[in-house]
């Protein structure tokens, strides 16, 4: 929602959420003869007609971007050119062969879970844009 995405807005209307608040907890919760536990229920009720059984069962997700990909593209052009520019290495901040070492590693997929990871880059990145504009 920060960045502008909304899928919820009918479930934010003042009117509705009124409504579905007053309703008995059956409808929102049901247990089936079985033990499974159903959340939703009403909701899925009225939407079993329109939507594949798929969708109505889906877990919940997340909303991801490929980081990753992004920063990998041609093969790491823009993530060289900001991180192993020597404006940004001359600040003193980083190792020039540590920073060469985790721009290569990363852009090559050389690493593991941990490092070099891609929030940690774009946290470098952010760093240095930052440092470009407030303080040079």
């Amino acid at each position: 929602m920060a960045h502008g995405l909304e899928t919820l807005s009918p479930f934010l209307d003042r009117d509705f959420s009124e409504i579905v608040n007053m309703l008995p907890g059956k409808y929102k919760i049901h247990l089936t003869e079985n033990g499974q536990i159903i959340t939703k229920y009403a909701l899925k009720k009225v939407c079993q007609e329109r939507f594949p059984s798929g969708i109505l069962n889906k877990k919940k997700q997340g909303f991801g971007i490929p980081l990753e990909k992004w920063l990998r593209q041609d093969h790491g052009k823009c993530l060289r050119e900001i991180l192993l520019d020597p404006r940004t290495l001359n600040r003193g901040y980083f190792k020039k062969r540590s920073m060469e070492k985790l721009v290569d590693v990363f852009i090559k997929n050389k690493g593991d879970y941990f490092f070099p990871n891609a929030n940690g880059i774009v946290g470098l990145l952010t760093l240095e844009l930052w440092h470009r504009k407030y303080l040079d």
